[in-house]
């Protein structure tokens, strides 16, 4: 029998580095140095290291801090947990709306069966010439969800969880070549290869394929076709190809997952024991307290009510910092006529200085939201809410999203769709429409506030739309001071910028910041702000930044969209830092 793709797929990642120029030589070296009961251990530490991350990415934020001060002697980031909510939880939620709260509890159930799996006996010339050729891209987690089933039952929906996007097993995979990587075996592998001649460079190979191209080409012409000619070629062909989807699938495992990293700095049996104690005893205290954080939620709320009662919102109760500007005048709007009855409400934005990104004593603030510095804004015009599916649907004849509804915000859109929205809306009005660039985007939800959310510290689901089941329609909740709506929760917003780490070098002029060439290539990840129906309230506040690649589409992504103002007649106006 051979070996199972996973494994087959992780021993090639292993070879990701190098291009193996004759395979049929290659394999006695392989041998030599792949033993089957050490990549048994690799793949069953893997695997440990894969359950308590996703399980980790599955819990409450207190939960992770708790965990990682108590365990790693550190604090968690976001982006730990990102890989999970965005990639895997987030689209099970929105194709099964299954309830996914017990996910953690029969996650920690299959930890148990780590030493039961990877059982390999043999490793054969056969299993290694296969590995240099691998080139599919098969589901891997199925292979792994097979082993478990037959030692315990998986629970359906814990499966399809694990199986969204492959992530058990590319997890795994993750795991498994950074622990390999760092082991002699993988030096050794390629020193012995290498010192044999068996390998080439991306640039020594491209020279490859083209001379033995061009001597295939001189046969051909002289009709004194040589067999060996031929199958030079396609062995060439063949090794670039393997070689391309080892790299590939590598690099993109190691992107998405990277955050993990500091996990491996750490015994497994001591993260799987601090996960086991951390999660027991948080469910016993989550079931004494659960009815008491009900009455105190429920309170807040009514204490919010009484707050925000006037629609107006002329006036901030928790921060009064920019009441002095008179933002309680009748905001400024221009309107555009999208055709069939329906309009497109832009709002005029006043030009003034802020500080963007979080203060360093904000809770939940990340390290991506730093240095806080100061930006000076342009006025400009912004919609009023995000924009609608009656509003895309006008204007490009289709509606994408997955809850439906002409005032609902229009989701599952790409940052290139959103684009090309704003180009049609552009020619329709013969006015120059554009996503906002990231500094826009903040200035305007802030509002001339500087609390986390343009309401004051906390938020509650009486002034936005979080921790929901799906989206609502814009304009529910009050607006901000500058006449904005749904800027925090409802869907993630596209922002023009390229994605930065952080905001060491960005401009303080309010434009988009580029990163020249490159920016331009189709996966460049773009920002996202705001937050989503999906996210819980840590996620919404006013810094908050979020990136995905400019191509995907989930219904938790959403825009809206900017223009200038031609003859600006405004008071430039100066927002101070608490």
């Amino acid at each position: 029998m051979p070996l199972p793709p996973l494994i087959q797929t992780g021993l090639g990642t292993l070879l990701s580095d190098i291009i193996i120029a004759d395979s049929s030589k290659a394999i006695s070296i392989l041998k030599e140095h792949f033993r089957a009961d050490e990549i048994t251990k690799g793949y069953q530490d893997s695997y440990g290291y894969a359950i308590t991350a996703i399980t980790l990415g599955l819990a409450t934020p207190d939960q992770k801090i708790a965990f990682t001060q108590k365990i790693l002697h550190s604090k968690i980031t976001r982006d730990f947990a990102e890989p999970i909510e965005i990639n895997y939880l987030q689209q099970l939620a929105q194709q099964r709306g299954d309830d996914l709260s017990s996910l953690r509890q029969q996650l920690n159930q299959l930890i148990k069966y780590k030493d039961q799996l990877f059982q390999l006996k043999q490793i054969t010339q056969a299993d290694l010439a296969a590995l240099l050729n691998y080139q599919s891209t098969k589901p891997l987690t199925q292979s792994v969800l097979a082993q478990l089933q037959s030692l315990t039952k998986v629970d359906e929906t814990l499966a399809a969880f694990l199986s969204q996007n492959d992530l058990l097993g590319k997890a795994i995979l993750y795991f498994f070549h950074e622990l390999i990587r760092k082991d002699e075996h993988a030096a050794k592998i390629q020193a012995a290869l290498q010192r044999e001649g068996l390998t080439l460079s991306e640039q020594n190979l491209e020279t490859a394929l083209k001379t033995a191209q061009d001597n295939l080409n001189q046969a051909f012409a002289s009709q004194s076709t040589q067999i060996v000619e031929i199958a030079q070629l396609q062995h060439l062909q063949q090794a670039r190809s393997a070689w391309q989807t080892r790299n590939q699938l590598l690099s993109e495992i190691t992107t998405q997952f990277s955050a993990w990293r500091e996990l491996l700095n750490h015994q497994l049996e001591q993260l799987l024991n601090g996960v086991a104690q951390l999660f027991e005893k948080k469910e016993q205290v989550h079931n004494d307290i659960k009815n008491i954080k009900s009455i105190i939620r429920h309170l807040v709320n009514q204490l919010e009510k009484t707050i925000n009662r006037n629609p107006n919102r002329s006036k901030n109760i928790q921060d009064k910092s920019w009441t002095e500007h008179q933002f309680d005048k009748p905001a400024r709007y221009q309107t555009e006529d999208l055709n069939n009855n329906i309009n497109l409400e832009m709002v005029y934005i006043p030009a003034g200085t802020f500080r963007m990104g979080s203060p360093e004593n904000e809770k939940s603030r990340s390290s991506d939201e730093n240095p806080q510095h100061q930006v000076t804004i342009k006025p400009f015009y912004m919609s009023k809410y995000p924009i609608t599916q009656a509003q895309w649907q006008t204007l490009m004849g289709n509606n994408p999203s997955r809850f439906k509804g002409k005032n609902r915000p229009v989701e599952r859109v790409s940052w290139h769709e959103a684009v090309a929205f704003c180009q049609r809306l552009s020619k329709k009005t013969g006015k120059k429409y554009s996503l906002p660039s990231e500094a826009q985007w903040e200035y305007a939800c802030r509002a001339g506030t500087t609390t986390p959310f343009d309401f004051g510290e906390t938020i509650t689901t009486d002034l936005a739309n979080y921790d929901a089941n799906s989206t609502s329609d814009v304009g529910n909740f009050p607006p901000n001071a500058f006449g904005l709506y749904d800027m925090h929760g409802n869907v993630w917003e596209w922002c023009a910028d390229p994605w930065h780490d952080n905001y060491q070098g960005a401009p303080n002029d309010g434009r988009v910041w580029e990163k020249g060439f490159f920016a331009k290539l189709f996966r460049e990840k773009r920002v996202l702000r705001g937050g989503s129906w999906f996210n819980v309230p840590w996620s919404t506040y006013s810094a908050i930044r979020n990136r995905n690649s400019s191509i995907v589409r989930y219904a938790i992504f959403g825009f809206r969209v900017v223009s200038s103002v031609d003859s600006p007649k405004t008071t430039r106006i100066n927002y101070q830092q608490r």
